[in-house]
C-alpha cells in the first residue's frame, strides 16, 4: 500500500479519541437495555448503510468495430 493512501486510510488519533469518548458515554445505557431492546439494535445495525461505495467491473465496450 503507498504511503500517502495509509496515511489518508489512517483515523487520526483526534478521531480515535472521540470514537472512544462515544464509546464510554454509552456503554452504561447499553448495559441497562433489555434482551429485547438488544436485539432491535442488532437488527437495526445489520440493514445500516455506512455509504462505502461499491467496485463495479469496468463496463464492456459493445461498439463493434468496423473497417473503414
Amino acid at each position: 500500500m503507498e504511503t500517502w493512501a495509509r496515511s489518508e486510510a489512517t483515523p487520526s488519533e483526534e478521531e480515535i479519541k472521540r470514537i472512544r469518548t462515544m464509546i464510554r458515554r454509552v456503554e452504561p445505557d447499553l448495559a441497562g437495555l433489555t434482551d429485547d431492546e438488544r436485539e432491535q439494535i442488532k437488527d437495526a445495525t445489520r440493514s445500516v448503510s455506512l455509504g462505502m461505495p461499491g467496485i463495479r467491473p469496468p463496463e464492456q465496450d459493445l461498439r463493434l468495430e468496423r473497417d473503414a
